[in-house]
């Protein structure tokens, strides 16, 4: 776990000019994320509540959308840029890449038009052909560190299956089980994302010298594959909590050896290392006997860990791929505080005062979507413009 991800373009080609969506797939994909992200939390509230009743929106729609929706377009875009940089060959640009957009919004759109079957076959198209993007720049190359990432979204296409599979009601049961196990898919990305590049970022922005244990690196990823396999074939709860436990006891020494206290003075990395924390906690919680189903650990996960995650990695990216200084807009620093206050509201405060809870949902959905819609408003000039740099991407 020890590669660094250089995000620095390998492109030569002469500069583009104009409209700029299309030339690489952070530009796409962090637009259509940030804004579904935006759009999806209170269309649910407004849905759950009976404010406007919308019978294809439920807690499965819901969770499906989270994770195979908002979290999935933000991979997509990171790796279509990243792999890239990593192979010095072209993913996906242009018509290719707009193609890939627009299934992906097809897959949002769909469940409201079509039947639930032929919704589920729309929905299911997006990963094989992100799959071959990414496999047509990955294998050539001899890219093999990486075909993990071929791998664990094959795997997720799979868990996609099977929740369409068992809203169907083919496999009664499966939606609930499939999302649970997604989500430890996406911890497992997450995990060695993080690996790759938040101790560099720490470094760089901040001079710590970060001491990395590769002992713990290791451990935290094959900590979360085990979760996921024991979480797979049901085993006891108490081998869950043990596995759960160990897992977040390697999370945590690698998180304080990267310089969690070094970021507190960065946005950029302070967003990063707490939604970091977040992907800790949330594995604890599992650890406790009756916690590790409830929404309490699974939102731990989503709002903390994969929203902060996701709106840093966004926000990072956009600025330095597009030749601009590592240093957030006011509005988008304000976004990072308004996600935050999610996070609390969502978390942490039904934990402590469950009588509120109508309302801590209130808080968070609109803090959650002030967040993401005020990161879309300030983010979209730079996705769609050239870089300020002269350089192609």
């Amino acid at each position: 776990m020890t590669e660094l991800i250089h995000l620095t373009d390998s492109d030569t080609r002469p500069s583009a000019h104009g409209f700029a969506l299309l030339n690489k797939g952070f530009r796409t994909f962090f637009a259509l994320a940030s804004l579904h992200a935006a759009l999806l939390v209170p269309v649910w509230v407004v849905a759950v509540t009976g404010v406007v009743p919308v019978p294809e929106i439920g807690m499965s729609w819901h969770a499906h959308e989270m994770l195979f929706g908002f979290t999935l377009a933000v991979i997509a875009g990171f790796l279509l840029t990243a792999v890239t940089n990593w192979t010095g060959r072209e993913t996906a640009r242009g018509g290719f890449l707009a193609a890939l957009g627009l299934i992906w919004l097809a897959g949002r759109v769909a469940p409201f038009v079509l039947s639930p079957r032929w919704a589920a076959v729309v929905d299911l198209a997006f990963i094989p052909l992100l799959l071959v993007a990414l496999a047509r720049a990955i294998i050539p190359a001899g890219n093999r560190r990486n075909y993990v990432f071929l791998g664990l979204l094959t795997l997720l296409e799979v868990l996609s299956f099977l929740h369409h599979s068992g809203t169907l009601g083919v496999f009664s049961g499966w939606e609930r089980k499939a999302d649970l196990l997604a989500a430890d898919v996406i911890a497992i990305i997450i995990c060695i994302m993080t690996a790759r590049v938040l101790p560099m970022f720490t470094k760089n922005a901040t001079g710590f010298e970060v001491q990395r244990s590769q002992v713990a690196e290791r451990a935290a990823v094959v900590g979360l594959g085990c979760l996921l396999v024991l979480s797979g074939l049901e085993a006891p709860g108490w081998l869950l909590q043990v596995a759960a436990s160990l897992t977040a006891g390697a999370l945590l020494l690698r998180s304080w050896r990267w310089g969690f206290r070094a970021s507190f003075g960065t946005p950029l990395l302070w967003i990063l290392h707490l939604g970091n924390l977040w992907l800790t906690v949330s594995v604890a919680l599992r650890g406790f006997p009756g916690v590790m189903s409830t929404p309490l650990a699974l939102h731990a996960f989503t709002v903390g860990c994969v929203a902060m995650l996701c709106l840093g990695m966004m926000a990072r990216v956009s600025l330095g791929h597009t030749g601009r200084m590592l240093v957030p807009s006011g509005m988008v620093e304000v976004s990072f505080w308004l996600l935050l206050v999610a996070g609390v509201a969502r978390v942490i405060a039904p934990a402590f005062f469950p009588a509120f809870y109508r309302g801590q949902l209130l808080v968070a959905a609109v803090a959650w979507t002030l967040a993401f819609g005020s990161f879309f408003v300030a983010s979209l000039p730079i996705w769609v413009r050239p870089r300020v740099d002269g350089k192609p991407g």
